[in-house]
């Protein structure tokens, strides 16, 4: 329950590897799939959350998410799904998050989250009933794991199969044609590899690995502005307790992603200089109060149960007892689920000594 770490955890989250669900695996091997083949028929039985659509449109870029509300990984995703839907509303780009109906994975399930956060990311979710969207897309390209998302460029084509991560890299290039397929998954990997590598180092070497992700900064500039460079680099100064630094890095990121409506960067910062493994010394943590704010402002009236929590955490923190008591009912009170409520009260009961 606790925010902190599950924010920290998108630093390096990979998926949920178990995606073979119940009652989706059929007798019938699908047709296989790949990048060049056109992309199979969509088989959507229920749209929430606005209009959905019937088939996929030459002209138009999709961005197709599966995921499932059990998935940890799919549900801190989603706000920066939700992000790309908005920064390419204009571009001919859909993005659509498919999920498939099953016993670990009911329809009603889906429904609540959709009603009560999905919404908020102001995507519309596809969800099918019956498992041929994820017999011919999921299962057809070999996927091991969610989320897993498909980009098909204007043609219809496929063009990526796999983590959402890479969609930042990839979509800009299939939006002005100048992906390059193949070649440019090999050049993409190699990129990471060296920031898997920096972080890697930054468990034992913090000092060396952000000299060394600086030198990358430089090498790779459109990275720099990259969400996963970003705290890379906010994660190594903190650990070097290198507060201020942290600080004026913070002060530099906030604005843009303020101005952009970028929750899920607020989301880490929030909970990164919130967190007492990397800022035990409570060093600015103001700066937890800030993000928390403009994360408030972005929900508007309804914030959900768990952001409502975080506050009551944050506001705890910072000495603030009455805002934090304020924020725990809030929290409680639009809690539906019986035992995430009983979690709630009982971590929040340190909140009322």
């Amino acid at each position: 329950m606790r925010y902190c770490g599950i924010a920290l955890s998108l630093l390096l989250a990979c998926g949920c590897t178990s995606a073979k669900d119940d009652k989706t695996k059929e007798k019938d091997e699908p047709k296989s799939i790949a990048v060049g083949d056109p992309a199979p028929p969509l088989a959507v039985d229920i749209w929430l959350n606005g209009t959905g659509i019937k088939a996929i449109e030459p002209g138009k870029i999709y961005v197709l998410e599966f995921w499932a509300t059990w998935c940890g990984p799919c549900l801190e995703a989603m706000p920066e799904l939700g992000e790309t839907a908005k920064e390419y509303a204009d571009k001919n780009v859909v993005v659509i998050p498919i999920t498939t109906v099953t016993d670990r994975n009911p329809k009603k399930t889906v429904e609540k989250y959709v009603e009560k956060v999905g919404r908020h990311y102001g995507l519309t979710f596809a969800v099918c009933e019956k498992s041929t969207m994820h017999k011919t897309w999921w299962e057809a390209a070999g996927a091991e794991g969610y989320p897993t998302t498909f980009i098909v460029d204007k043609q219809g084509k496929i063009v990526y199969v796999g983590h959402p991560m890479d969609i930042v890299d990839i979509l800009p290039k299939v939006v002005d044609g100048t992906w390059k397929g193949e070649a440019g998954l090999k050049e993409i990997a190699i990129v990471q590899l060296e920031l898997q590598t920096i972080q890697e180092k930054g468990e034992k070497q913090p000092e060396s690995a952000l000299k060394d992700l600086i030198a990358y900064e430089v090498k790779y500039p459109a990275k720099a502005k990259q969400t996963n460079v970003i705290f890379t680099k906010l994660l190594l100064l903190m650990n070097l307790k290198k507060y201020d630094e942290a600080k004026a890095y913070t002060e530099a990121i906030l604005p843009a992603a303020v101005a952009a409506k970028r929750s899920s960067t607020l989301d880490k910062i929030m909970a990164m200089w919130a967190a007492p493994q990397l800022n035990p010394e409570k060093k600015h943590v103001g700066l937890s109060i800030k993000a928390l704010e403009a994360l408030l402002q972005l929900a508007g009236k309804e914030p959900t149960a768990q952001l409502l929590f975080n506050a009551a955490e944050v506001y705890h923190l910072n000495g603030n007892k009455p805002k934090a008591l304020e924020y725990l009912d809030a929290a409680l009170k639009a809690e539906d689920n019986p035992e995430t409520k009983r979690q709630m009260a009982e971590l929040g009961a340190e909140f009322r000594k």
